[in-house]
């Protein structure tokens, strides 16, 4: 019996973007509040709004999110 040996692959680093585009269930994650909340907040201008990217998808730059949290987080006196 021929047995084949396969060459490793090179590993490869999979890294985000620092400023990625992310979905809305991503958002919720991130800031632990539901889409429903999130979008209000969009249209009463206390979140960021998002990317259009067609009438159906809607994105966020994950730097926008991430300094919205940063801002929302009392100081550490």
């Amino acid at each position: 019996m021929h047995t084949v040996q396969h060459e490793a692959a090179p590993t490869e680093t999979l890294s985000a973007p620092a400023d990625r585009l992310i979905s809305v269930r991503e958002v919720e994650v991130i800031v632990g509040l539901r889409r429903s909340a999130i979008h209000n907040r969009v249209r009463d201008g206390r979140f960021p709004a998002p990317v259009k990217l067609s009438q159906r998808c809607s994105r966020w730059h994950m730097s926008a999110v991430h300094a919205w949290v940063a801002q929302q987080q009392p100081a550490v006196l």
